[in-house]
């Protein structure tokens, strides 16, 4: 998951959001990839921080 948050946070990457990779070339136009690439990747970094953060919460409930 680091990986592709990595890939996506650089602008690169497009290819791996499956609902911007379905669109047809037309529509695909009217968005700015490498932003919405850069957003992809913040998200995914706080998705990842999120499922340390619990895996530590909940290693440390036991």
């Amino acid at each position: 998951m680091e990986i592709f948050a990595i890939i996506l946070s650089r602008g690169k990457g497009g290819f791996l959001l499956a609902s911007y990779n379905n669109f047809p070339e037309s529509e695909k136009e009217q968005y700015d990839e490498v932003a919405l690439c850069k957003f992809m990747g913040k998200m995914m970094y706080d998705v990842w921080d999120l499922f340390k953060l619990s895996f530590i919460c909940f290693k440390q409930s036991f």
